[in-house]
């Protein structure tokens, strides 16, 4: 596991998670905003922007646009209103770090709580990291 640098800011650097063990690259958020980016221009551009003010003010305080998602899990999420997510974390031992773990695009009604499994993706995916500890990006 790596960090790959998404975006420097003032109050943070927010950086990726990349789960490749190799060289290659294999970062699930880089590709959700390839994606976003090819699909749906609007949403791209509210994601970067998302992240943008992110890393130079700070966390974003509209809770349409950034919130916990669930207490106590310490995940959270940049939404668009085109019902693009994008999961985060704070690494407790490196203050200034924003680490982006996948994103999601809701499609309409599922069964049960899609929410629920990229949340437990997210965990995982943090879970990971706070064991391997890659070196900051």
């Amino acid at each position: 596991m790596k960090l790959q640098l998404i975006r420097p800011g003032v109050k943070f650097r927010v950086c990726a998670i990349d789960v490749a063990d190799g060289p290659d690259m294999d970062c699930p958020a880089v590709q959700f905003l390839q994606d976003v980016k090819a699909q749906r221009p609007g949403s791209i551009k509210t994601l970067t922007n998302l992240l943008t003010i992110h890393a130079n003010a700070g966390p974003i305080l509209n809770k349409q646009k950034s919130r916990l998602v669930r207490d106590s899990t310490g995940i959270y999420e940049f939404k668009t209103d085109e019902n693009d997510r994008l999961f985060y974390f704070y690494p407790s031992h490196i203050p200034g770090v924003t680490i982006l773990t996948h994103g999601y695009h809701h499609r309409g009604s599922h069964k049960g709580n899609p929410l629920d499994a990229q949340v437990d993706r997210a965990m995982e995916l943090r879970r990971r990291y706070q064991e391997e500890r890659p070196d900051v990006c």
